[in-house]
């Protein structure tokens, strides 16, 4: 069902993933020529995260929705990090070929490893809990507007 709170969740989550996106993207050099690809992908995740879970709890208070803000943001960068090295993978699927159904898998695995050393890094983080909690509050404010 469409309200305020899951539109603005949505797509106040989603700007919030694109710009931690491209602080991601311009940090680590290993996914850079992946630029477009990543924003786009983080910024459907957070769309998504936001419209599913941030404005579907929000109405219970301001300090619930701090929580909320949190919770949704640490589930965009985790979905994020797996989605990325899954991308990463399928590009280069080709280049496994004949070796076995688990070498994708553990490849898999090992690019979220060397993803997420990026994304939990100070600068990254600190931003993505700030964005977390404007997010959280700005989706509580509008549910109390548009109910």
């Amino acid at each position: 069902m469409l309200t305020g709170a899951r539109l603005v969740g949505g797509l106040i989550l989603g700007l919030s993933g694109i710009v931690i996106a491209m602080l991601l993207v311009d940090r680590d050099p290993a996914i850079a020529y992946l630029r477009n690809e990543i924003i786009i992908l983080v910024g459907v995740v957070g769309f998504l995260t936001g419209w599913r879970s941030l404005g579907r709890r929000v109405g219970t208070g301001y300090r619930a929705a701090l929580g909320y803000g949190l919770r949704a943001a640490v589930t965009v960068a985790l979905w994020s990090i797996f989605l990325a090295a899954l991308y990463e993978v399928f590009n280069n699927i080709f280049k496994h070929a004949g070796e076995g159904y688990m070498v994708p898998v553990i490849e898999t695995f090992q690019l979220s490893v060397d993803i997420a050393i990026y994304v939990f890094q100070w600068p990254i983080m600190l931003t993505a809990v700030v964005l977390g909690i404007i997010c959280g509050l700005v989706t509580e404010y509008v549910n109390k507007i548009w109910p």
